[in-house]
């Protein structure tokens, strides 16, 4: 076989491979990242590959050396559909309350859930591969409310 040959039999089983499974493009979310609020407040969020089907992650707001809030976070695939499903310390029961991707670029992604109080949005926005802006967004108790969050992969 020519080494061309071998160059685009390679790039083709890539592509294929990418295109088979819908979980590659969130692939670039792991790793530890840190969004800082202020001088002493952060808030990180931590996201692995469990399977070629799930990511797991947790998120955690830290100040002054003492846990605010913990999360549980799981990006998954369900029957060709991909949701964001999160389970916070101390709301909802415990009970995981997932968002449904709505729509998707090679560097971003929105789910939404517009039965959930807050937010009913979610989307995270790759500015480059080492920086991530996260906003979530909705109605609670009738007025609009937005949460933004810049984080910085961490080395």
């Amino acid at each position: 076989m020519k080494p061309i040959s071998i160059l685009i039999f390679l790039f083709l089983l890539t592509a294929c491979t990418q295109k088979s499974n819908p979980m590659h493009a969130f692939h670039q979310l792991n790793g530890e990242w840190i969004a800082t609020m202020d001088s002493s407040t952060y808030f990180q969020e931590i996201w692995l590959q469990e399977d070629k089907n799930n990511l797991k992650g947790s998120g955690k707001v830290i100040s002054k050396g003492e846990m605010l809030f913990t999360e549980d976070l799981t990006l998954k695939n369900e029957n060709g559909n991909i949701y964001y499903c999160t389970s916070a310390s101390g709301q909802n029961k415990g009970k995981e309350i997932c968002f449904q991707l709505k729509k998707q670029t090679s560097k971003s992604f929105l789910w939404t859930n517009e039965s959930h109080d807050f937010p009913q949005t979610i989307s995270y926005t790759f500015k480059t591969d080492d920086s991530l802006f996260v906003k979530l967004t909705g109605f609670e108790k009738g007025k609009y409310r937005t949460e933004q969050f810049s984080f910085v992969r961490q080395k």
